[in-house]
């Protein structure tokens, strides 16, 4: 499985690669945007960026909205997990508690409650 990974990002990188070297012309076309506010007299303007800029610059943005839905996930599992834990170490708890009741209650009546079957 690891080599099928491995020989997949590998093909995955080639096919990016040889878009940005067969686009390249197309990529290093500068692109300036704007937002107008609608404001009298006032436009913002962003420095003349390429194309390729751009296009790395969404692709980080990409990036790291995956790694903060990860984390986002990842926090969020332990939060459950730490809530489950707790209520495992108090049902724990209640266990032990009822085995010794149980117990104490053998030893003063000195019976044993016995589980009758079907066949009996």
């Amino acid at each position: 499985m690891r080599f099928i990974k491995f020989f997949l990002q590998l093909l995955i990188f080639m096919i990016v690669l040889l878009f940005f070297v067969e686009n390249s012309v197309i990529l290093s076309q500068t692109i300036q945007f704007q937002m107008d506010l609608f404001i009298p007299d006032y436009i913002w303007l962003l420095p003349p960026l390429p194309l390729y800029g751009i296009v790395l610059i969404v692709f980080a943005m990409g990036v790291m909205a995956a790694v903060f839905h990860f984390t986002w996930g990842r926090w969020c599992s332990a939060i459950a997990l730490r809530e489950a834990r707790a209520t495992i170490r108090t049902l724990e708890k209640e266990i032990a508690a009822h085995r010794q009741l149980a117990l104490k209650t053998e030893e003063l009546t000195g019976e044993r409650n016995q589980v009758q079957t079907d066949s009996e």
